[in-house]
């Protein structure tokens, strides 16, 4: 018979040996008594994210609003399972390295418009698909690091909206264009027919964009830019230098003479659309030159 070990004070385990116990040899086995590892509540393991959006879902925001919108952003890169474990204001703020007053401020701009809730003592995260009404696209991702501040991410959301606004124009572009060719052919049989189709579409249910003068660039002024975005024009203006300082984009003012000379009678009050026959561009006078600037073209490099 096995000898009984009367001393309550000795733990059993002390006298099994590792190999019978069928540890490692880094110690850990099945019958170890150290405690499993807990995985930490905050998860920086993914350098990045690439979020999928819409840009109608970005306007959908105001402009003041939208930074805590780039918050919410940069929470679903940092937790990957969208929940913060024992939510202290000032514990996130410091995992994020963002300051204590705007991590308050933006969570309960999240919390009063249901963008985030309580789950016990856990925050919640609500799934972007339930924020949003819109259609999100791949090729409208912003791609966060989890370095970057909210700055740097609304940069990066006001840069897609600059670019949907350009698509457009390339869309519209592309209608006249097509629309034309499709003038100048009479024999439908050197058109593909699905190009026919969407031209006899665009023809009835658009026909706005077939109208006015075929130019080859894209024209975003800073006026423009500012309802794009939602802010004021000064905002545009400095936001249009620092993409084109840190060599974004190519910015080229498209503009010309009218009149040179003496002879400038009955141009003092004349408007842009009167001469071009187009809403957008203005005129004005310096000396005795007669100038006209139709808008800012914008590339991306």
């Amino acid at each position: 018979m096995k000898k009984e070990i009367k001393d309550k004070n000795i733990n059993p385990l002390d006298h099994v040996s590792p190999n019978d116990a069928g540890l490692s040899g880094s110690g850990e086995g099945v019958l170890s008594s150290k405690k499993k590892p807990v995985s930490k509540p905050f998860d920086r393991s993914k350098e990045e994210a690439s979020i999928n959006l819409s840009p109608y879902l970005i306007q959908s925001f105001k402009y003041k609003d939208r930074k805590s919108f780039a918050f919410y952003l940069k929470l679903k890169q940092s937790f990957t399972n969208s929940r913060i474990y024992n939510y202290s204001a000032m514990s996130l703020s410091k995992k994020i390295g963002v300051s204590y007053y705007n991590t308050k401020k933006h969570i309960d701009f999240l919390l009063d418009n249901n963008y985030a809730y309580f789950e016990g003592a856990d925050l919640m995260l609500v799934s972007i698909n339930k924020i949003s009404k819109f259609r999100r696209f791949r090729k409208w991702a912003i791609l966060i690091k989890k370095d970057d501040d909210l700055n740097e991410i609304l940069n990066s959301m006001n840069i897609l909206l600059l670019k949907h606004s350009l698509e457009k124009q390339e869309y519209v572009r592309t209608a006249k264009r097509n629309d034309q060719a499709a003038c100048g052919v009479r024999n439908k049989t050197k058109m593909t027919l699905s190009l026919y189709k969407k031209i006899k579409k665009i023809r009835r249910y658009q026909p706005e964009l077939i109208h006015g003068s075929l130019r080859d660039y894209n024209i975003v002024g800073v006026r423009k830019l500012s309802e794009i975005l939602g802010c004021s024009i000064d905002t545009a203006a400095k936001f249009l230098l620092k993409l084109e300082r840190s060599k974004v984009i190519k910015r080229q003012v498209i503009k010309g003479v009218i009149r040179k000379g003496n002879d400038t009678t009955g141009f003092s009050n004349i408007s842009y659309k009167e001469v071009f026959g187009e809403s957008y561009g203005y005129i004005y006078q310096v000396g005795n030159c007669i100038l006209f600037i139709l808008g800012t073209s914008i590339q991306f490099t």
